[in-house]
């Protein structure tokens, strides 16, 4: 649970992805919620099956400043994703690092 807790403390406070679930919602869930979605993800990655959701990105561009906009480099490719993918992506990257 403290895993989750500080993956969701550890989100910004942006746009949300296509599921519409903002990091903010998650950050005022209380304890039985988010056992909730612990007792989800966990599921998720037991069974090796990601929910297709998960597997899609919103892909905004937007021009660098002082950049022409013809040129296809002149972007920066932000992307919107579902806060939980990336909770998982970051517990992840904390068991090889940690």
């Amino acid at each position: 649970m403290q895993e989750l807790k500080g993956a969701i403390g550890q989100g910004h406070n942006t746009t949300p992805g296509r599921d519409g679930l903002g990091n903010e919602i998650f950050k005022h869930m209380n304890d039985l919620a988010l056992e909730e979605m612990l007792a989800s993800i966990n599921t998720v990655w037991d069974q090796g099956h990601l929910p297709a959701e998960w597997k899609h990105a919103v892909i905004i561009p937007i021009l660098k400043p002082g950049k022409e906009a013809v040129c296809p480099g002149s972007y920066r490719p932000p992307s919107q994703q579902s806060c939980v993918r990336l909770w998982k992506e970051w517990s992840l990257i904390g068991l090889c690092i940690g």
